[in-house]
């Protein structure tokens, strides 16, 4: 019974090698190009023999910079000539004297050859051998199809937050971390504006842009949405959770006197806005253009008074256990159903990678 326990577990390691290099080779595939861009970089820039320390800090420029292929790295070994990459929250580390497929090729070598160690799964291997393919024949017809795109979307400076505009038509930003969650009080609440945070620890700073307006009970309501929405009860798989809003007045960045405030730390002055049992849910939806697609997100009710929608597209999400990549490209497969040639090409150039940034977390897709 011992022999057999550990026969099961020596298998059962083995499958989950083979799942673990199969999906840093899908990740570097979605990729490609960026990657390619990056370890091409390095390799040029060691050839005329630029020291490591400056190579690092231009890449580290480009990285705040948000340029392609330099936003993926996390850190150089240039001992061990490897780069580590984040790849839809994931860390992969790859040769960076080697090509990206070929990094990518070598992770499904690693697959296969723990596969083939498994007894009766021949079958797998040929699956796999075929999915390879088919990855590949789709990166190729991607490539085409993105060649369509005439130029580039010029972002709004709210769009490095997540947003949405209201029901009545406000503007509503929230926080994607430490950072920007100071960055957003710090520079962009104002006079009238409304300030929201949910009550518990790990959650978005969620500011109401009043433009001087007075600002509607319906547009905190979804608001406060969104305050839930990106904060730990989302991990937590919590399916409402209490927040509360309070004037920009109240909140401040300094402590009473003999205090003191950790970094990222706020003080909420006076009595704070209480709402309760707010439900933990975002919807997404792309938008479509001439010349460019996009995709906004925010709660289903302000999504839906959106002019010229098609409320077939809306796909809401709620707190789940699947991984936020395969739902984001489970939805982009609904976004391309009925659509041309070359409105979907301008999905397929960013679609995926904005959900991945949008979606708060791994979750499900919420069935009418």
């Amino acid at each position: 019974m011992k022999v057999r326990e550990k026969q099961e577990d020596h298998l059962k390691n083995l499958l989950e090698q083979v799942e673990e290099e199969k999906d840093k080779g899908d990740r570097i595939y979605l990729y490609l190009t960026e990657i390619d861009e990056l370890l091409q970089t390095i390799t040029n820039a060691r050839r005329k023999n630029i020291p490591w320390s400056e190579i690092k800090e231009k890449l580290d420029d480009a990285k705040e910079r948000n340029v392609k292929g330099a936003r993926l790295l996390k850190k150089i070994k240039e001992k061990s000539k490897l780069v580590i990459v984040t790849l839809d929250g994931k860390d992969v580390e790859l040769d960076f004297l080697k090509s990206a497929s070929d990094n990518a090729n070598e992770m499904y070598n690693r697959a296969k050859k723990a596969e083939s160690k498994a007894p009766g799964t021949q079958k797998k291997i040929d699956e796999f051998t075929e999915k390879i393919k088919k990855l590949e024949q789709g990166i190729e017809e991607l490539a085409k199809k993105e060649k369509i795109l005439i130029e580039k979307r010029k972002r709004e400076w709210y769009e490095k937050f997540h947003w949405f505009r209201s029901t009545d038509g406000f503007l509503v930003i929230a926080g994607k971390d430490l950072r920007t969650n100071n960055e957003l009080v710090k520079k962009y609440l104002e006079k009238d504006d409304l300030f929201l945070h949910a009550e518990i620890h790990g959650a978005a700073v969620v500011i109401i842009k009043s433009e001087g307006k007075p600002i509607p009970e319906k547009t905190i309501d979804e608001a406060a949405i969104f305050s839930v929405t990106y904060s730990k009860a989302w991990k937590d798989r919590m399916s409402t959770e209490n927040t509360y809003w309070v004037t920009s007045d109240q909140v401040s960045f300094s402590a009473p006197s003999g205090e003191y405030l950790t970094k990222g730390s706020f003080i909420i002055k006076g009595k704070k806005n209480i709402l309760r049992n707010i439900p933990l849910e975002i919807a997404v939806y792309p938008v479509i253009e001439e010349k460019w697609a996009y995709i906004i997100s925010g709660p289903e009710s302000a999504l839906q008074t959106m002019k010229n929608i098609d409320p077939s597209k809306i796909v809401s999400i709620v707190p789940g256990d699947t991984i936020k990549s395969k739902i984001a490209k489970m939805i982009v497969t609904h976004f391309l159903e009925g659509l041309d040639e070359i409105d979907s090409a301008k999905i397929n150039a960013t679609a995926l990678n904005e959900l991945i940034s949008i979606l708060p977390g791994d979750c499900y897709i919420k069935k009418d």
